[in-house]
């Protein structure tokens, strides 16, 4: 499950668009137009369907902003809106926040009022402007320097589940590999490094190697690959604890927050959550 978001533009509104098929029947709610033909479905379903497809198509192309979006957004995913919960929370909750504490989606539906836009903004703002730094773990491609994954140095997070047997993840202690006991419930940590090596064995083999003990493992999961058609066979990986503020770590959400505010500002319309 993920995250969205999207303001409608005023074209339709405002004259700036073709006139659309069967305009007749046209009805506008905060979710966009639509054709208003509950009565004929009942009596042609055929003609309905042929109706909506030819109304469709043309709101595609009614005007500049595809499907009449001023601002599409992505948010985050499930795990990426949790943690900027758990931000919120860690620096005041409602009583600093109170307007996104109470108005930040919790499901793919609903939607924020256009009263409440210029104050969820300026908390946006605010919140950017926090000193406080975060200590942070990042998993990193070495060379590149390609994040993998990251995780707030207190708690463990499990970003990668091989469905058979194995676990990856990082904690304070670097990376790990847990293998599942005989139990199928219990787990044991086979292989762990701050410093190591993916090796490409074939047959959706990966060989981890920890590059100062040498010790060993073979996983039945990457993770990473540069996505080539005859993609390296090693990859070289390093875990390190750094501080982070709350803008650079947060950018993902906050960023296209602020574009579906200053969107909603602008035309007067509200900011829907999908």
């Amino acid at each position: 499950m993920g995250y969205n978001a999207f303001v409608l533009c005023n074209c339709y509104k405002e004259g700036k668009t073709s006139n659309p098929p069967y305009k007749e029947f046209v009805k506008t709610s905060d979710e966009g137009l639509y054709l208003d033909l509950e009565n004929l479905y009942q009596k042609d379903k055929n003609e309905y369907f042929k109706r909506n497809d030819a109304f469709d198509k043309w709101m595609e192309n009614a005007c500049p902003h595809e499907d009449m979006k001023i601002v599409d957004e992505r948010l985050a995913n499930i795990s990426g809106m949790s943690a900027f919960w758990s931000i919120l929370e860690k620096l005041g909750g409602e009583s600093k926040f109170p307007v996104l504490f109470n108005n930040l989606p919790t499901s793919n539906c609903g939607s924020l009022s256009i009263n409440y836009s210029q104050t969820f903004l300026q908390e946006l703002l605010v919140l950017e402007q926090e000193k406080k730094k975060e200590e942070k773990l990042f998993l990193s491609v070495k060379e590149t320097r390609e994040v993998k994954q990251s995780v707030n140095i207190n708690k463990r997070k499990v970003f990668i589940w091989q469905g058979y047997e194995q676990l990856y993840g990082i904690d304070k202690e670097g990376f790990f590999i847990s293998k599942k006991g005989f139990d199928n419930k219990s787990t044991k940590v086979v292989f762990r490094s701050k410093d190591f090596r993916q090796v490409y064995l074939g047959n959706d083999q990966y060989q981890f190697v920890d590059n100062f003990t040498k010790k060993k493992f073979i996983g039945t999961s990457k993770i990473h690959s540069d996505g080539k058609v005859k993609p390296k066979k090693v990859f070289s990986f390093i875990v390190e604890k750094k501080g982070v503020t709350i803008k650079q770590e947060y950018a993902y959400i906050i960023a296209p927050l602020k574009k579906l505010m200053s969107a909603s500002i602008e035309t007067g319309n509200p900011v829907m959550w999908s």
